[in-house]
């Protein structure tokens, strides 16, 4: 992977495809073709069953070299050090704002955790083929780790929470992560291509083919579900957003304030970073809010209004931010 791969117009092409889904599922609800709480199921579906898929898929197709795997550890330092820097920066701010504790929550998850995936795999797909990918899921293990551990446990409490709360981290998403770790520390992938028994070859093949199928559907599943969560809600709601502060506060946080330090301490250090850990880390950094979050947020009952509101602002203003990080990564590393 270089630099010069880096192209504003891939980036803006994969994004227009995503914000048509979204608009897909708007419409469908808005004109009732589909009611909008039909929203909530497609949640679940992403949550419990597409999402798990997407990530164990990575693990039984993906191949390693020892290069690789060096620089995927920076890599899944990379995100666990930033998104610890930015879930201190949210406890500071939503203190500060006095906000509810389950907005405060939303917040706080929302300005850690980027779309990573529905966003980042097809643009670094388009850019780097299988490569950018395998890459961006080392990035995507360490943001993982702390989306279904310490994201589940906050979206998960509120004032009302009882005890027990712990219990939701043990989910889909944290045991096929358990899973897709242990089968690439041993190399499934490698060790599956040596066997030449054609029955367990078959039989593989459909398992694999089941479990790719099913991950393919979780970026426009959750596009959709996003468009419909939109639909639910008067347009009056989105006329005011402009004057909303804690909406306007984690946009800047997630799509300005990060993506600006990220880029600052990695120039002070770019020569000791790989370029390949600067490239993908930062633009996963610099990804709009999850929809994952809205999922989630629906999910465990949290503020699912702000959550979807939050994550149109930032994907609409995402067109302007990562083509504007992307010069500004060509003019400093090249």
């Amino acid at each position: 992977m270089t630099f010069e791969n880096l192209n504003v117009s891939t980036i803006i092409t994969q994004m227009a495809i995503l914000f048509l889904l979204s608009a897909i599922g708007f419409i469908c609800a808005r004109t009732r073709y589909y009611k909008a709480d039909y929203g909530f199921v497609l949640s679940k579906y992403v949550i419990r069953i597409a999402m798990p898929m997407t990530i164990l898929s990575k693990a039984f197709t993906v191949q390693f070299t020892k290069n690789d795997y060096f620089e995927g550890i920076w890599l899944f330092f990379f995100a666990l050090i930033f998104l610890a820097l930015t879930y201190g920066i949210s406890c500071f701010v939503t203190k500060k704002m006095r906000l509810p504790d389950n907005t405060a929550n939303v917040y706080k998850i929302q300005s850690m955790f980027g779309n990573v995936i529905f966003f980042s795999f097809p643009v670094l797909m388009a850019m780097f083929g299988d490569k950018g990918v395998l890459y961006a899921l080392f990035y995507n293990m360490g943001n993982d780790l702390l989306l279904w551990t310490l994201g589940v446990y906050l979206i998960s409490k509120d004032a009302n929470a009882k005890k027990g709360n712990w219990k939701h981290l043990i989910n889909p998403n944290t045991i096929s992560f358990i899973i897709s770790i242990s089968c690439m520390l041993i190399g499934v992938s490698t060790k599956v291509a040596t066997i030449n028994d054609g029955i367990f070859k078959t039989i593989y093949n459909v398992f694999l083919s089941v479990i790719n199928m099913i991950g393919t559907t979780t970026s426009p599943v959750a596009m959709l579900f996003i468009g419909m969560m939109l639909a639910a809600y008067p347009l009056s709601d989105f006329k005011g957003i402009k004057n909303n502060l804690t909406i306007l506060a984690v946009t800047a946080q997630k799509m300005l304030i990060l993506p600006a330090i990220s880029l600052g301490i990695v120039y002070l250090l770019k020569d000791f970073i790989p370029l390949n850990v600067v490239l993908i880390g930062v633009l996963q950094l610099a990804m709009p809010i999850g929809t994952i979050t809205a999922s989630m947020a629906a999910e465990y009952k949290s503020d699912c209004s702000f959550a979807t509101r939050a994550i149109f602002v930032t994907s609409i203003l995402s067109m302007i931010t990562l083509p504007l990080i992307v010069i500004i990564l060509k003019a400093l590393f090249i």
